[in-house]
């Protein structure tokens, strides 16, 4: 597989996971005919696949892709990385099942880098010279373009059924606006199992504490706001005496990441934003919301048991993970990716979902940051079918292999050892999804999705209803503009 990178090297450290084999088995289809698009047909039961494709007799099939997240694609098999072999090899079989030959084209897509690499994709488009079959790339960062038009409605395409266990959830319902998905997410973004954000806990200071287990609560779909505050507030330690809490010498009973606690919104239902007939409005501030937002509030800011970092730097996020890891956190907020920074922690810990808000919540919620790569169909991609039957198949293969390969790595002998992890992360991955509030954030000003940040000290708000009232008509403006853009699109 051809291979274009625009980096000199590259390095893959597997540190996240993925699906479970109890949420990863085949989901069953009732396709079993041939498929007819101008190209060779395959039964599913010459692929091994739970559905038909067809096959591209040697057409290559080119990926744009952020260097950030290129490991969702780009595989050294000769570094000996299991995961990196895993992805090499579901490379290679997807090419041989469908008679593809893979492209990836890596570019930096970061924050930082963002201007440039969206203008890629414009150009490309604007060419009309189909040099993309798909794009990858951040959330928070390519999803904007689909406004203009750049994009394909994917729930127009036939061969994809997002209702498939590769994919994540609720997508058709809280991401399209107006019958109208131009971006997806499924398991062939490996990126998609470093974001989610979950909480770690320190199984040393429970013991210590003799404070209940959290699995338990997880299992027993008893982990609510209340649970996890009473235990937050169990722990709290100045441990140089001087009369204050400081990330640097004391003992916390929840380390949090500003940029993390927003997925408290998920977590607990709370949304500014609500779907009728298919198109999202602001629904004002809920009685839930207002609910959940004061217990948060109580339990966040001005708590001498919680500390919210600042986050200005990645110094800011090492250090942050260098008070939990050194046993002076009970809780600490992330995404699943800095668990590779955990090797030389003594204490054991585990992963939980955020908590619900209440026994009367049914599921629990997994917000998926944004800089996960969602997928993109340009406009003028040369053969839909094949994009379609290309990201099936990584997906379906990544769940079935890759994934496990990851919680290997990330995890070592806890993965394979400890039961609680296991159905712990198949509960996490089964609440993972990325709502409209998320998805769509930075198009708005100030961020939707900010509300339960909570710097320490710097409250997003102390009085929501305010705060929604203050920013509500510039909102609504943004909001409108989105909805009319894709009213005109195709």
């Amino acid at each position: 597989m051809k291979q274009i990178r625009s980096t000199a090297a590259i390095s893959v450290i597997a540190i996240l996971t993925a699906l479970l084999a109890s949420c990863g088995g085949v989901a069953t289809t009732n396709n079993d005919e041939e498929t007819t698009s101008g190209n060779d047909t395959t039964k599913q039961e010459d692929t091994g696949l739970p559905f038909a494709t067809d096959s591209y007799n040697g057409q290559t099939f080119t990926i744009l892709t952020p260097t950030e997240n290129e490991y969702d694609y780009v595989s050294d098999e000769s570094t000996g990385d299991i995961v990196e072999d895993a992805v090499h090899k579901r490379n290679q079989k997807t090419e041989e099942l469908l008679g593809v030959k893979l492209n990836v084209v890596s570019s930096s897509g970061g924050w930082n880098d963002r201007d440039n690499y969206t203008a890629k994709v414009r150009n490309s488009v604007l060419a009309g010279d189909s040099e993309y079959d798909l794009v990858a790339g951040m959330t928070s960062i390519v999803l904007p373009l689909a406004t203009d038009g750049y994009f394909l409605n994917v729930l127009d395409v036939d061969k994809l059924n997002f209702d498939d266990q590769w994919w994540i959830s609720g997508m058709a319902d809280n991401l399209a606006v107006g019958g109208k998905l131009y971006g997806f997410i499924g398991d062939q973004s490996l990126s998609m199992y470093k974001n989610f954000q979950i909480l770690f806990f320190n199984a040393n200071m429970v013991a210590e504490y003799q404070l209940d287990d959290p699995y338990r609560h997880v299992f027993d779909g008893t982990w609510t706001l209340d649970v996890f505050g009473q235990m937050v507030n169990s722990v709290s330690e100045d441990i140089n005496g001087d009369g204050k809490f400081k990330k640097e010498d004391d003992k916390f009973g929840f380390f949090a990441c500003p940029n993390a606690n927003r997925g408290f919104m998920t977590a607990t239902e709370m949304s500014l934003v609500t779907y009728e007939n298919g198109l999202p409005f602001f629904s004002g501030v809920s009685e839930r919301t207002v609910t959940a937002f004061d217990k948060l509030m109580t339990l966040l800011n001005k708590n001498d048991h919680v500390f919210t970092f600042a986050r200005a730097s990645e110094q800011d996020d090492m250090d942050g993970i260098s008070v939990f890891t050194s046993g002076r956190a009970l809780f600490f907020n992330e995404c699943l990716r800095v668990i590779e920074n955990f090797r030389d922690m003594n204490d054991d810990f585990g992963m939980i979902p955020y908590p619900k808000l209440d026994g009367g919540q049914k599921d629990y919620h997994i917000q998926i940051a944004t800089s996960t790569s969602m997928t993109f169909i340009p406009v003028n991609a040369k053969d839909t079918g094949m994009v379609a039957d290309v990201c099936n198949t990584m997906s379906y293969l990544s769940m079935s292999d890759v994934v496990p390969k990851f919680y290997e790595v990330a995890l070592k002998e806890k993965y394979a050892r400890d039961e609680n992890v296991r159905e712990s992360l198949d509960i996490i991955r089964k609440g993972a999804s990325l709502d409209f509030t998320f998805a769509y954030h930075t198009q708005f000003d100030p961020y939707i999705n900010c509300l339960t940040e909570f710097k320490r000290n710097q409250p997003t708000t102390k009085n929501i209803m305010s705060y929604y009232d203050k920013n509500a008509s510039k909102w609504q403006a943004t909001l409108d503009g989105i909805i009319d853009a894709y009213s005109k699109l195709d």
